[in-house]
Formats: structure tokens, sequence, C-alpha cells
């Protein structure tokens, strides 16, 4: 049995699961994120490791560790990630535009956003697909995971990117207003205690600063992490949360709680990969985007009058 690196010649589909497998430390998540069953992730894992003749995985209490040998086989796997993904995107870039979906990544709030305006965006784009992936996973353009994103702050992705700044998108703390009319103090709905969340930290300075004036509960019974899971609690009454502005503002029967606080504030940047902003399809749906950001800037804020 071969156990030298040299005198094998595994697959690129054996590396593809391998490599899957790595960045998601576990079987299922791999499995997942390929679209196929754990049973197939895991048989082609046992087959690269049978062609190297050793484990690339330390089978850990609920993940996989990648061994020393392991560590080495995915900086091969990564290049091979990158070559595989620079053709698919120069072979994409050539396709025919009704061959090619257009995909458009960006944030869960953001794609809400983007959502209340498809009409517009598909007008820009006539005969091509669009694919609106909202996800907190940071899907990559270099490596062709997506053809243009939508980010909060400039992201640390490096490469051959165009990447500029197109807005920016306000949160706040809303509640229906039949809960704010009631004389008693409005609960809050909690956000996870996750110490770079920048809005749990205001949140939480917040209802330290507020339940002394007993406008606001000092506790609440709720912690709900997703924006459209918020939304739905606070028109059911349940309490306050914080909101993207356009969705708050945009609800009739929601109030601020307070004025939306500028430390709250994220910067929105657009991203494409270099090799795809020619592409007709692309160029127009940048054009299209960075027009809708700048006629609902004040909506995406809070600061109408």
């Amino acid at each position: 049995m071969p156990s030298a690196l040299n005198e094998i010649e595994p697959g690129w589909e054996e590396l593809r699961y391998f490599r899957a497998i790595a960045l998601a430390g576990a079987l299922g998540p791999a499995a997942r994120r390929l679209g196929v069953s754990e049973a197939t992730v895991s048989r082609h894992l046992r087959a690269l490791e049978a062609r190297l003749g050793a484990r690339l995985f330390d089978r850990l209490p609920n993940r996989l560790a990648l061994t020393a040998l392991g560590d080495r086989v995915l900086l091969a796997a990564e290049r091979m990630a990158e070559n595989a993904a620079d053709f698919a995107r120069l072979a994409r870039s050539a396709a025919a535009e009704e061959a090619a979906p257009l995909r458009l990544t960006t944030t869960g709030s953001v794609a809400l956003f983007l959502t209340r305006h498809l009409g517009g965006l598909l007008e820009a784009v006539p005969g091509c697909q669009l694919q609106l992936i909202g996800t907190r996973e940071a899907l990559s353009l270099t490596k062709g995971e997506a053809d243009i994103a939508l980010r909060m702050r400039r992201p640390p992705e490096s490469g051959p990117l165009a990447v500029r700044r197109i807005g920016r998108i306000g949160f706040s703390l809303y509640a229906h207003a039949d809960l704010l009319a009631r004389a008693e103090p409005v609960s809050v709905i909690g956000l996870s205690d996750a110490p770079e969340s920048r809005q749990a930290s205001w949140q939480q300075a917040f209802l330290a600063a507020e339940a002394a004036t007993g406008k606001v509960a000092a506790t609440s019974r709720l912690r709900l992490d997703e924006v459209p899971q918020r939304l739905e609690a606070v028109q059911q009454k349940l309490g306050a949360a914080l909101l993207p502005c356009f969705l708050g503002a945009g609800d009739p029967a929601l109030r601020p709680v307070c004025p939306p606080p500028p430390e709250l504030q994220e910067d929105i940047f657009l991203m494409v990969h270099e090799d795809m902003k020619e592409r007709p399809a692309v160029a127009a749906c940048l054009t299209a985007l960075a027009a809708l950001f700048r006629r609902e800037a004040e909506s995406l804020t809070g600061s109408q009058a």
C-alpha cells in the first residue's frame, strides 16, 4: 500500500470531499454543504485515506481533527480548489447569459432588503437567472462560490477583487404600538452573548441604562438572533427587538423605542471578482445595486423625515 504523497494520484473529487470535511470539522456539516449524504462523504474519505495508507483525521468526540499529514493534504487541496475556481470562473464569464445564473450573496438583513426590490434587479438583467443567497457564511468570490457579494464592513477576503462602499444600513429597537401604549415596562428580546457582536453589546448597555427608568424590563424571556424571527415576535407584541430600520420603519404598526443609534450603522461593501465584472449581466447588476442603495439611503439608515 502506498505511503508517500508522490506515489499516489488522488482525484480532485476525493480531495474536494476531504477539503469540505476539514473546513466543517465533521461529516454531517460537510455533507450538507456538498448536498450529498453523510455516507457518501465518509466513503470518499475512506478511499483517500486508503490511497495514502494513513489517517487524515483524528476521530475525536463530536469532531474530526486534522492529523499532521491532513494539514499537508489540506494545503494541496486548497491550491487545487483555487485552480478549479479560476477555471470555473473563466468558464462562467464566457458562458451564455441564460446558462450561467447570477449568484448574489449577502447577509440575511441585506437579503431581506433586496427581496423587496427584486423586480427592479430582474429588470436590470433581462434573460438572466438571479440567485439571491442570504447567509452569515462569507462565500468566497475568489473560489467561485458566488459572483457578487454585499458585505457589512470591509471584508478581509484578498485577491483580485473590485470593492467599493455603496451605502449604510442602520438598526434600532422597535416594538408594536399597542405594546408601547401599555402602562408597563417593555420586554426587550435578547440576542446572543457573542463578545464580538456589536448589537448585543449595545443592547446590553441600553438595557442597563434604561431599566432603571421603568421604560423597559431588565430581563427577557426570549432570545432570538435571526431578523425574520425578531420581526415576527415584535409583530406578535412579544417585546421590542433590534431590527433593520427599513423593516421597523416600513411596518406602520411598529414604533421605534429609541432613535437609530449611530454606532449600530454598518457600511455595506459591494464586491466582485475582476474576472467577472465585465460580464454584461454582472455589470448591469452592479449598476442597479449601486443605484438602489443610493435611492434607498434614508430608509436603510432610518434617517428619513
